[in-house]
């Protein structure tokens, strides 16, 4: 008998059980979609997580200040909420000085492409009236746009030409631009806006619009509370502060550096001048190890995940040989005319595995289907862009029809070893 013959009956078969076969791939169609809207939700989200520490900068070592972990004594800097290593709050004099950071880039200068400076001058909101957009001030120089990734829409972004000049001038997203004046277009330059944060109003004049870009990883919120950054030159906030040095900044590291040897050079350079510190050390950050370790983190999980959700798969395919011996059952009497007119145990055994490996590939078929679904609805929701891997889908078709030809193959195998003249006389 012919493999389209045997898939005709087969079908038939299946079409005139219909709640039997429905039952039957419960278990493959939960066992697929499963998998694949975990493993592409996982993919997705991975995606999501790169892409975030791509605007980080993937060349880029980040440097901070810790507190050192000794046991705090009365001399011990404190807030004036707590006490212990983990509320210390460096003082100017424990900060990262102007004169350092000039050392250590002469002293790397095939190495460093620049260092970015960035001080937080806290969260507030621009208003006009009644309009209103939510900002944090970033005090910066002119560094910052060679380590993120910053596309300038209109006007100038912070010149090294700023920094010598404490004039209040600002870099303001499209989308605060939008909310405040109704457009993001070069009208906008020159204008003056009002920034109302730590309970002072700081006025600013607009030199620059740039791209706003949310983060893939940020829900869903109307655009007046999306909270932008608003660039500043670094020297104005620091002209009204105590703090002088830096207690951060970044290093950028040129094309073709390795940035683990980099981090190391950084760690041992900063950590001279801080062996005396008794309070604080220099903490570094390597982005693209860290995008690595996590995004290795996210795949072992989903990983994980699916394997415990391919379990049901088993289950599946056990259902599939309970079906399939029953049918055998209750077809023993078909089976013994088939085989006194002279079928052959090997088409017996084909029709059998066949019908074992449809239900199975329809069941994994309609898993697949419900699999990208749900994938793509929850990724909707999550604000991820969907990732589908087509090695996926057909490992999962594949890997169903295995079931049905694993799963199918004793059934068959017994109703081929029918003895044709019992299988006649079975009520």
């Amino acid at each position: 008998m012919h493999l389209i013959e045997n898939v005709k009956m087969a079908l038939e078969s299946l079409v005139s059980n219909k709640m039997r076969t429905a039952l039957t791939m419960l278990g493959i169609i939960i066992g697929i979609s499963s998998v694949i809207a975990i493993v592409s939700v996982g993919q997705s989200m991975t995606g999501a997580v790169t892409d975030e520490f791509a605007n980080m900068g993937m060349n880029n070592i980040q440097v901070s200040l810790r507190a050192k972990s000794t046991t705090a004594t009365s001399t011990s800097r404190t807030s004036s909420t707590g006490s212990g290593g983990a509320s210390r709050q460096p003082s100017n004099d424990d900060m990262f000085t102007a004169d350092m950071l000039e050392t250590f880039k002469d002293m790397y200068p095939d190495d460093i492409q620049t260092i970015t400076l960035t001080e937080s001058g806290g969260s507030g909101q621009i208003k006009d009236g009644h309009k209103y957009a939510t900002i944090s001030v970033s005090g910066v120089n002119e560094g910052i746009t060679q380590s993120s990734n910053i596309e300038m829409l209109h006007g100038r972004f912070i010149q090294e030409s700023d920094l010598m000049r404490t004039t209040p001038i600002a870099v303001i997203s499209d989308k605060a631009a939008t909310l405040i004046f109704g457009t993001s277009s070069d009208a906008v330059l020159g204008k003056q806006i009002k920034v109302y944060v730590n309970n002072e109003v700081q006025v600013y004049a607009i030199v620059g619009v740039y791209e706003y870009v949310q983060s893939a990883l940020m829900t869903a919120m109307s655009d007046a509370d999306v909270s932008t950054t608003l660039y500043v030159p670094i020297n104005v906030l620091k002209a009204n502060s105590n703090n002088k040095n830096y207690a951060s900044f970044t290093v950028m590291a040129k094309n073709g550096v390795d940035t683990n040897i980099l981090k190391t050079k950084t760690e041992n350079f900063f950590n001279r001048y801080y062996k005396n510190n008794a309070q604080f050390q220099p903490s570094v950050f390597n982005t693209a190890a860290a995008m690595s370790t996590a995004t290795d983190m996210l795949g072992t999980l989903s990983i994980v995940i699916a394997v415990i959700a391919g379990i049901s798969l088993l289950v599946g395919g056990i259902g599939v040989m309970n079906i399939m011996l029953v049918s055998v059952t209750e077809r023993t009497h078909e089976i013994g005319v088939r085989k006194a007119l002279g079928a052959r145990n090997g088409a017996i055994r084909m029709q059998f595995v066949v019908e074992a490996i449809t239900v199975s590939m329809l069941g994994g078929i309609v898993g697949v289907i419900i699999g990208t679904t749900g994938a793509a609805v929850a990724c909707h929701y999550l604000k991820y862009n969907l990732v589908i891997s087509p090695g996926v889908v057909a490992l999962a078709v594949g890997f169903s029809m295995m079931v049905g030809l694993f799963f199918g193959y004793y059934p068959a195998n017994k109703a081929a070893k029918l003895n044709p003249i019992d299988a006649l006389r079975y009520e």
